[in-house]
């Protein structure tokens, strides 16, 4: 049995090389709103998830009241809209100039626009964390707090 030679160019022709790049293209675009979207909704919920927590434990009176009366869930359905939407607008900002592969690190898409990146992904990460970090430090304080003046009473109580 002999093998058939072509002497064909097996070279992608244009159509084909325009083919290819925009499949990468629209895959760094649905790769890049992904990871804007899924690192912006976490950041939403760790933010939600302090400002409930911190306001159980700063205000337990307020807190037990507003849960008592049902309007809890009405705070915990804004939660979750705002928790779908607001991340939403900057993964399509950045989709306006389009998205692009980076070095480092590797196989990251992310906007290739410089000021759109820091402004809509960026400067949100850093000013949630920022305040996510000073909630739970208060949660912590206000915790530690209670702690000390309630060893202070039974130590009270105790020897006295």
């Amino acid at each position: 049995m002999r093998v058939r030679e072509d002497k064909q160019n097996f070279a992608p022709s244009q159509v084909q090389r325009t083919t290819i790049c925009i499949m990468i293209h629209v895959n760094y675009a649905y790769t890049g709103i992904v990871l804007i979207y899924s690192i912006g909704q976490g950041l939403v919920w760790i933010l939600t998830f302090a400002v409930f927590l911190f306001w159980a434990v700063a205000f337990p009176f307020s807190y037990r009241q507003f849960k008592i009366s049902g309007r809890m869930r009405y705070a915990h359905i804004t939660s979750v809209v705002l928790a779908l939407v607001v991340p939403l607008l900057p993964a399509l900002i950045n989709l306006k100039e389009g998205y692009t592969i980076t070095a480092n690190p590797p196989y990251t898409c992310i906007g290739r626009n410089t000021d759109y990146n820091y402004y809509t992904f960026t400067l949100p990460a850093c000013v949630t964390l920022t305040i996510t970090t000073c909630l739970f430090t208060l949660i912590f304080w206000t915790i530690l707090k209670v702690m000390l003046a309630c060893m202070h009473v039974c130590s009270c109580v105790s020897s006295g």
